[in-house]
């Protein structure tokens, strides 16, 4: 059990503080306490993820706390419980972990973006030996968004899905638990390259279309009408939405849980969208978690473990540098994962 100290030390800490306002600070948040259940995390290395992109730039409506810390993972050291058996074993061990979940639209509890983290020990798996600290880091947003769009889609019976940003590491992820479930992938990615990748000997996808080749439209719609592919996996948004709308066959659900190319979503045909009954709908992790019970968050984050493998590093940064490592991420996403580390943080 930890008790508060009266004498709180300061930690580094990236902070938002309004509506796309951003900066670092060693002197503004204190080390946390943890309560009952959760633990205190001496953080390693955190990634910065798609979405941690739109939370700093105020695209995510709600109630903030200001200064609050952002990030969403990362991993760390457990180096104090704050009581529980479970929360307990924890202690010592190398984990990844997940910030504290809230109700949609409330942003009141800090996040990863710091030297030190309390989160519940639900929200925490450890590492195994072979798992580095950069791996699992990036343990818990994209391996687990992959694991509940696939739920999803099987709840929607999908008999093949189509997804955008496939040759990114979710959607790496995504053609593993797709392969796994024997449901056919129709993947479109924005580059020659992407599709050599796909269709190479480590992922041996049939269906790896370039949307950016004359002929994309006609292409898809006709690999949707031959697989039945009524389900849609979409993270890049703008006017890619408009032509898979086209292609779908009636009685699709598109899915929507990103939104890479930082445009609207256009060239949707509004009677195709009302006559043949498809449905666009959202997907945040954070209100997918906590539907979960505490017995189905567990095991859906030791379901998260074999995924790691897709996750590549391209470059790190200290928290002090955080504007850099944004605009450089949202420039090279394609090369791998950026991540900041306190270690780093002058």
């Amino acid at each position: 059990m930890v008790e508060k100290s009266t004498d709180e030390k300061f930690m580094k800490a990236v902070l938002y503080t309004g509506p796309s306002e951003y900066s670092y600070s060693a002197t503004t948040k204190t080390i946390p306490t943890p309560g009952p259940g959760q633990l205190l995390i001496k953080v390693e290395c955190v990634p910065i993820n798609p979405s941690d992109t739109y939370y700093l730039a105020g695209q995510y409506h709600g109630t903030y706390a200001y200064p609050i810390v952002p990030g969403g993972e990362g991993s760390g050291t457990v180096i104090a419980s704050g009581g529980g058996i479970y929360a307990w074993s924890f202690v010592g061990k190398r984990v990844t972990f997940t910030r504290q979940m809230e109700r949609p639209g409330q942003f009141t509890k800090d996040g990863t973006y710091a030297e030190y983290v309390v989160t519940n020990a639900t929200n925490c798996i450890t590492l195994d030996a072979s798992c580095s600290f950069e791996q699992g880091a990036n343990g818990v947003v994209n391996p687990l968004t992959a694991l509940g769009l696939m739920e999803r889609a099987r709840v929607l019976k999908a008999q093949a899905i189509v997804q955008t940003g496939a040759a990114s590491q979710l959607g790496r992820m995504v053609i593993k638990l797709a392969r796994e479930s024997k449901i056919p992938l129709i993947n479109i990615v924005r580059r020659d390259e992407q599709v050599n990748l796909l269709q190479g000997d480590k992922y041996k996808q049939e269906y790896v279309l370039n949307s950016e080749k004359e002929g994309f439209q006609e292409e898809l719609q006709s690999l949707c009408k031959k697989l039945n592919a009524t389900v849609v996996f979409e993270c890049v948004s703008g006017p890619v939405v408009g032509v898979i709308m086209n292609a779908i066959p009636p009685k699709s659900t598109l899915i929507s849980y990103g939104n890479l190319s930082e445009q609207k979503m256009s060239g949707i045909n509004t009677f195709k969208l009302i006559g043949l009954e498809i449905k666009i709908e959202g997907f945040l992790l954070p209100y997918w978690l906590k539907e979960k019970s505490t017995w189905a968050l567990l095991g859906i984050m030791k379901a998260s473990k074999p995924l790691l493998e897709e996750v590549q590093i391209y470059k790190e940064y200290g928290f002090h540098q955080i504007k850099e490592a944004v605009e450089e991420y949202k420039a090279n996403m394609s090369k791998g994962k950026i991540l900041l580390r306190p270690s780093l943080t002058e």
